[in-house]
C-alpha cells in the first residue's frame, strides 16, 4: 500500500489578490502527476490519496483547501 500526502506546501499562507483558481489548478495538476508516475511505476499498487488536511494557522486558504480536495478526490477510481 502506497500513501500520498502532498500540496499543502504550495498552498502557502495566503490567497492570491488574484483569487486563487491558478494556485488550485496547479496543485490539482501536480498531485496528479505524482499519482500518474506512481501509478506507472507501480502497477498493481493500492494508492490511497490523503486530502490536504484542515488549516487552523489561517482559515483564509480553507476555502482553496476544498477546492483542491473536492479535485483530487475525483482521481480515485474506487479499487
Amino acid at each position: 500500500m502506497t500513501f500520498l500526502l502532498a500540496g499543502t506546501n504550495g498552498i502557502g499562507n495566503d490567497v492570491p489578490a488574484d483569487g486563487d483558481r491558478v494556485k488550485v489548478a496547479d496543485i490539482t495538476g501536480g498531485i496528479k502527476a505524482i499519482l500518474d508516475i506512481m501509478q506507472t511505476k507501480a502497477p498493481n499498487a493500492t494508492i490511497i490519496v490523503m486530502g490536504i488536511y484542515p488549516r487552523k494557522d489561517n482559515p483564509a486558504v480553507m476555502p482553496s483547501i476544498n477546492k483542491i480536495n473536492n479535485n483530487i478526490a475525483k482521481f480515485a477510481d474506487g479499487k
